[in-house]
């Protein structure tokens, strides 16, 4: 019974991680491609180092989530615009990219998370850096 009790809560708090009224995105791979093009949004993947490292978008500048989580939400974050662009930001399956936007739309940020990770970014066209390994020297 206490385990019950325990897992509930625990359900309880994990779920109510992801109540802020911040979603992802509605915003189509084409809409999303052409505010980046036009100047008007910028991207951030909130993967680790090693996973950006690992390959990412050419676009993308990168701001780990690790990093973003511990920010004060006083400061604006260093690499990011101070300006009102759009911040589109995406990790490997979308929760960090949820994590992210709800801190830097506490910080003051335009923010619009991608559902869609890596993969399925590159998938729909997104053009990606090779991995540093299998670069040729």
């Amino acid at each position: 019974m206490q385990l019950m009790l325990f897992l509930t809560a625990l359900m309880s708090s994990f779920s109510n991680q992801f109540s802020d009224d911040v979603k992802h995105t509605k915003d189509s791979y084409e809409t999303i491609k052409k505010n980046i093009a036009a100047k008007k949004a910028v991207l951030v993947d909130v993967r680790e180092k090693n996973e950006w490292d690992a390959g990412h978008l050419k676009q993308a500048k990168h701001i780990a989530w690790s990093k973003i989580r511990f920010a004060s939400p006083r400061k604006k974050m260093q690499g990011l615009p101070d300006d009102e662009l759009i911040i589109y930001c995406h990790c490997k399956a979308g929760v960090r990219a949820l994590n992210a936007a709800k801190k830097l739309q506490k910080m003051g940020y335009e923010v619009r998370p991608i559902l869609a990770g890596f993969d399925k970014l590159v998938e729909n066209g997104f053009e990606a850096v090779e991995p540093k390994d299998n670069k040729k020297k």
